[in-house]
């Protein structure tokens, strides 16, 4: 495997270790991810901040259904 992958078992143990509070994320962090079944946790991307890009298919889904 290559090293920069997990195992789906690595993954679903961090994904089962996050929801019921036994892996917490560092104040302010809300991103994780798993790499070589370690969880990291990363900052959000410029684009996952980008307010715009949030509501746009918001408001495209209001304007396809009439909705103002």
């Amino acid at each position: 495997m290559h090293p920069r992958f997990n195992t789906r078992d690595a993954v679903g143990t961090a994904l089962a270790d996050v929801a019921p509070g036994k892996i917490i994320p560092p104040a302010g962090q809300y991103y994780g991810r798993v790499v070589n079944d370690k969880h990291i946790w990363t900052p959000p991307s410029e684009l996952a901040r980008n307010d715009d890009a949030r509501d746009a298919p918001w408001l495209d889904s209001a304007q396809l259904v009439g909705l103002t």
